[in-house]
C-alpha cells in the first residue's frame, strides 16, 4: 500500500529541478537500496529514498518524470515518515510557487496536508490491527517491512509490543535500526563438479551481525537451495574457513533481533572453536583441496 504524489510545474518555461535540488530543499538524508534492501547512504540512482537519520522508519521515495516531481510513501510507516513526507511536499510546492499537487490521482491543496497526515496515521493503525489479527490467527507467520536501513520481520512478539499503535510501531522501527550492526546477506555459488548451488553468509570477528535463524533466498532472486554455509573470518587468517549454517547458528551465543533474525558477535576464539569442531565436515564433501578451488559466484 502506497500514497503516490505528483507535483507538476505550471510555468511555461518549466524549471526542471534535479534530485539534488530537492534533497537539499528537504534537509533530509538520502540513499538507495542494494539488492538485499539494505540502504546505501548518500547514493543516487534514477530514484532516491529520503529519511530522517535521527528518527529511523521507512523513509519515502523520490524520482523525476520529465518536469514532474514524484514521491511515494509506503504504508504502514512511522508517524515521522508521514510528517516529513508532507513537509517535503509543502517545501517543493512553496519553492515552485504552487498551491496544489496530485495525490493518488486527485488534486489536493497544501492546506489539506495536516488532515492528510491524520488520515495516513489512521490508515497505518488500521493496517497494524489487521496484520496483528492475521499473526494471532496464524494466517501468516510474520509481516516483513522494508525499513530504511534493512528489512525488519514483525511477528507475534513485535505486534504485542506495538499494540496497534503508530507511536509504538515508530519506536520499534527506530530502535531496531539504531543498533550498530551488519545486516548479513547471502551470496550464492555453484559447485563446478556437480552444478549444485549453495548460499553462503560471511561473518567477521568482532562485528555485531544480524543473521537469520533459518537462512533464506532474498525475495528478488530466483534461486533454490537447501544447502547453506557460513564463511568465518578473523584478522590475519590464512584461509577462509567454512562451516554448515546449522552448525553455526546452533552453536553461537545470540540475542533476539526480530521474528526471523538474531544478533551474533564472534571473537577470534569463538571462530577458532567453530572451525576446529565443524570445519572438517564441509571440507570432506569437496575435492581439489577445498571449496575455494571449485566455486564460482553466480
Amino acid at each position: 500500500m502506497a500514497v503516490s504524489v505528483r507535483i507538476k510545474q505550471k510555468s511555461i518555461f518549466k524549471k526542471k529541478m534535479k534530485l539534488n535540488d530537492i534533497i537539499s530543499l528537504s534537509n533530509l538524508d538520502y540513499g538507495v537500496f542494494d539488492e538485499y534492501y539494505r540502504l546505501m547512504p548518500n547514493k543516487i540512482k534514477n530514484n532516491v529514498f529520503l529519511y530522517d537519520k535521527n528518527n529511523l522508519g521507512r523513509g519515502f521515495e523520490l524520482w523525476l518524470e520529465g518536469s514532474d516531481i514524484c514521491l511515494s510513501l509506503n504504508l504502514p510507516c512511522s508517524k515521522n515518515d508521514i510528517i516529513i513526507f508532507y513537509q517535503t511536499i509543502e517545501k517543493i510546492c512553496t519553492k515552485l510557487k504552487i498551491n496544489n499537487y496530485i495525490r493518488d490521482g486527485e488534486f489536493v491543496s497544501i492546506k489539506d496536508n495536516n488532515e492528510l497526515i491524520e488520515s495516513e496515521i489512521h490508515v497505518v493503525e488500521d493496517v497494524l490491527i489487521n496484520e496483528k489479527k492475521e499473526i494471532d490467527d496464524k494466517s501468516k507467520e510474520f509481516f516483513m517491512i522494508f525499513a530504511i536501513y534493512n528489512p525488519v520481520f514483525l511477528g507475534k512478539k513485535e505486534f504485542k509490543d506495538i499494540d496497534s499503535n503508530i507511536d509504538n510501531f515508530s519506536n520499534l522501527l527506530n530502535e531496531k535500526q539504531s543498533i550498530d550492526a551488519y545486516y548479513a546477506a547471502p551470496h550464492f555459488f555453484k559447485n563446478k563438479e556437480n552444478e549444485n548451488i549453495f548460499g553462503m553468509y560471511a561473518i567477521t570477528e568482532d562485528v555485531l551481525s544480524i543473521v537469520p535463524i533459518e537462512p533464506y533466498v532474498p525475495f528478488n532472486q530466483n534461486i533454490k537451495t537447501d544447502d547453506w554455509r557460513v564463511c568465518l573470518i578473523y584478522k590475519d587468517m590464512k584461509n577462509d574457513e567454512k562451516i554448515k549454517y546449522s552448525d553455526f547458528i546452533n552453536n553461537v551465543s545470540k540475542k533476539y533481533y526480530d521474528n526471523n533474525h538474531v544478533l551474533v558477535d564472534l571473537s577470534k576464539k569463538d571462530i577458532e572453536n567453530l572451525v576446529e569442531k565443524y570445519g572438517k565436515k564441509v571440507k570432506k564433501k569437496t575435492k581439489n583441496g577445498g571449496l575455494k578451488l571449485i566455486l564460482k559466484k553466480i
